[in-house]
């Protein structure tokens, strides 16, 4: 039986192997299977990361890692979203070869994610109850804190300056109805406290948050419930 791997063959092998495909290979060198390609490679000393590294390629592996390093923690399924999205692309080689990434596209991710966060992210960052969440939409709709969206992506992202003031809202803030029901006063009666300047409150989206320092002075100094036993 003819040896198949010949040194003509190998030739072709080691110039094409970091330009094509496996599937392509396997075509090109005249019915030999993708494993029997992937196998000689190995034996030759063929490493696609390696050599996709030296032309200006990182792989996904090395480019999480080094995100992680930075505080940055992005996981594959992230990537895949972007990818998905069409925000990013990347380079792959073969269905079963990993991902690899230019320069240019690990510095737009690197420079997205220390200045945004993505939404869903940001849903968890903040712990929402379910109004809340529709809330955060209803936010991102009326423009009403700063996001970054990508022509044809689903995806939204969050500038990080406003998930800090959305966790400190959400955390230390309440709406006027939630408020009303910690301090047995009606919506009307804690409106009519915030128009005297008995608390203060900040305005956003359209609606009054109260700080949830009030309740304790709200509910001693003027609860009708607490000042019958007073």
């Amino acid at each position: 039986m003819t040896k198949f791997w010949t040194k003509e063959k190998d030739e072709i092998l080691r110039e094409n192997y970091y330009k094509m495909s496996f599937k392509a290979l396997a075509k090109k060198l005249e019915a030999v299977s993708e494993i029997a390609v992937q196998v000689r490679a190995k034996r030759l000393g063929l490493k696609r990361k390696k050599q996709m590294s030296c032309h200006g390629f990182k792989s996904e592996s090395d480019l999480l890692r080094e995100l992680k390093a930075k505080g940055l923690y992005i996981t594959h399924d992230i990537l895949l979203g972007l990818r998905k999205s069409k925000v990013i692309e990347c380079k792959k080689l073969s269905k079963y070869s990993y991902n690899f990434y230019s320069i240019e596209t690990c510095k737009f991710i690197e420079d997205l994610f220390s200045n945004y966060d993505l939404l869903m992210t940001v849903h968890q960052k903040l712990n929402l109850r379910g109004h809340s969440r529709k809330m955060i939409h209803a936010w991102v709709r009326q423009d009403c804190i700063k996001t970054k969206k990508f022509e044809g992506s689903p995806l939204i992202f969050i500038h990080k300056e406003s998930t800090k003031f959305l966790m400190n809202l959400t955390t230390n803030y309440l709406l006027v109805s939630e408020f009303s029901k910690l301090v047995y006063y009606s919506v009307v009666a804690v409106n009519s406290m915030i128009r005297r300047g008995i608390i203060k409150a900040v305005k956003f989206a359209n609606k009054y948050w109260i700080e949830k320092g009030f309740i304790d002075k709200i509910r001693y100094y003027y609860s009708p419930k607490i000042n019958q036993f007073g």
